[in-house]
């Protein structure tokens, strides 16, 4: 994964006997970049840097593959964003239902990341990991239904996928591309229709207009 794809927030565990304070760097993604500040909040989305027997503090950038490593390596905490909390999820969730022709908000990479902190940072969860598991699911799943539903509806020319996520809409390309061709095929075929139509149109005007001629000089 890239190193500009996410970043998050960190802090270091203390070494066993070590007599060196040890820092630990922290942070929140925001839009994949990150600002930081002493003596911030989990829950505002603001950041420090904590060091263990010193006050000092000081800014700094960690991207994700980063912060995973230091994990595997049991050498950080991750503290893990808002939107990955069982009550986010479900209001995402019940968005999708309650408007059925548009998507909820969520991260541009919001699949790739949470699977994941899900794998490497799964003890680091508030809520229970289990439980963002299955709405993640649900959430996924009720996303493709609509998405498949809105490209049936629309036409050969154009496609809108507001509110995808690069994955969802990397899942899909096939069955896009196969929905598009479908129709384009349809397409031509009424294009065709429609020119071998208009010279059957037009001949059997003409044949009515003859057919009026004749009726009027019957009558006269």
């Amino acid at each position: 994964m890239s190193s500009d794809l996410s970043r998050y927030r960190t802090v270091s565990r203390t070494q066993a006997g070590g007599r060196e304070p040890i820092c630990g760097r922290s942070m929140m993604c925001s839009g994949g970049r990150c600002n930081f500040s002493s003596g911030t909040s989990r829950r505002t989305g603001s950041v420090s840097t904590y060091c263990l027997g010193d006050k000092k503090s000081r800014g700094e950038q960690i991207p994700l593959w980063l912060a995973t490593l230091l994990k595997k390596q049991e050498k950080c905490n991750i503290v893990v964003p808002e939107w990955l909390s069982v009550e986010y999820l479900r209001v995402r969730y019940d968005e999708e239902i309650k408007f059925p022709s548009k998507f909820s908000n969520l991260p541009w990479h919001w699949l790739p990341i949470a699977k994941k902190l899900l794998d490497y940072a799964s003890d680091d969860f508030i809520d229970p990991p289990h439980e963002i598991r299955s709405l993640l699911q649900d959430l996924r799943e009720v996303r493709l239904v609509k998405a498949r539903k809105g490209i049936r509806e629309l036409n050969h020319v154009y496609i809108q996928l507001d509110g995808l996520s690069l994955m969802e809409i990397n899942e899909m390309r096939p069955f896009i591309l196969e929905v598009m061709d479908q129709l384009r095929k349809m397409n031509d075929s009424l294009k065709v229709k429609a020119e071998e139509e208009t010279p059957r149109q037009a001949a059997a005007q003409m044949d009515r207009d003859d057919e009026s001629d004749d009726d009027i000089y019957q009558k006269e």
